[in-house]
């Protein structure tokens, strides 16, 4: 055994040193104290090595003193560092040199999984403090990007997924495998999975895009064919390539647009404008209130 531990009349230290003494692979070395089974000398970073690797069977461990809120409070002038396990708020707890904090709390830059108080918004944040961009990833693979210039990307995925469920009506989603778009609110199943295709894009109220790369923007609006479009106030677009815009429009002949309010269509390459209160089938009559340039296309 080698090192000094000094001379004093002091009866702990006295009794400290026979403790020592006492024990077989307690390891002195000049600057640090190892304590093993295997008198393995101790790392030289440490000024005490408890090392249990060489002891059979079950393991142990350090056991930080234990004190309660108020007799650590009682502590006369406690050491910057000084580390108790509190079993008021069954919480390990160092002094800073003020006050006496929580490991891992907020105020010392740690992040609690069940939320953190007391945070100012003008020190406090979430991100880096130098140019380096900001990832935020699930199964470790990057989902969204924030640039140090404060650009924004959300990247896609392979992997097919759901729409997710979410109970409140307004809501804004992104479906990155199906490129897919909504904002605003749906308060029945107009963006639950099966109305959310591949490339479409929703925004308002009430609105669905079940069609590949419909759009629907406004309220109450359908687009449920490829391509197809709804805008305004309760328009259905239900054929490939079909557009309507304005209110009350239907539409479910291939390339046809109707727009304006209450007009409708089941033929191919038509256009549409004007107020139709029973929703029936072109005539040249309407057809001649819109200009030469927009008259339809015959049918094939």
């Amino acid at each position: 055994m080698s090192g000094a531990l000094g001379h004093s009349p002091c009866p702990m230290r006295s009794w400290i040193f026979a403790a020592l003494l006492l024990v077989p692979s307690a390891r002195l070395a000049a600057q640090n104290i190892g304590i093993n089974a295997n008198g393995a000398t101790p790392n030289t970073s440490a000024m005490l090595d408890i090392d249990v690797s060489g002891i059979a069977g079950t393991k142990r461990g350090l056991l930080i003193p234990r004190v309660t809120t108020v007799e650590r409070n009682a502590i006369p002038t406690p050491a910057t560092s000084l580390l108790v396990f509190n079993t008021t708020a069954q919480q390990f707890e160092y002094f800073d040199g003020t006050i006496w904090r929580p490991l891992l709390s907020s105020a010392n830059g740690g992040w609690a999984l069940t939320g953190n108080g007391g945070t100012n918004s003008s020190t406090n944040y979430v991100g880096t403090s130098d140019n380096s961009p900001l990832s935020i990833r699930t199964t470790a693979l990057e989902r969204i990007l924030i640039q140090s210039d404060g650009s924004i990307a959300f990247r896609g995925s392979s992997i097919a997924s759901s729409v997710p469920f979410v109970t409140e009506t307004k809501r804004l989603l992104w479906v990155p495998d199906r490129g897919a778009f909504r904002a605003g609110e749906a308060t029945g199943a107009q963006w639950d999975d099966a109305n959310v295709a591949t490339g479409s894009f929703a925004t308002g109220t009430n609105n669905r895009a079940s069609g590949t790369n419909s759009s629907a923007i406004g309220q109450g609006n359908e687009a449920t064919q490829a391509n197809s479009s709804a805008i305004g106030l309760n328009n259905q677009s239900t054929a490939v390539n079909s557009t309507s815009i304005g209110s009350t429009n239907f539409i479910d002949g291939t390339n046809g647009t109707a727009m304006a309010r209450r007009t409708s269509s089941m033929q191919r390459k038509v256009f549409l404008s004007g107020h139709n209160p029973a929703r029936m089938a072109p005539t040249r009559a309407l057809l001649a209130r819109v200009p030469r340039w927009m008259e339809p296309i015959p049918s094939a």
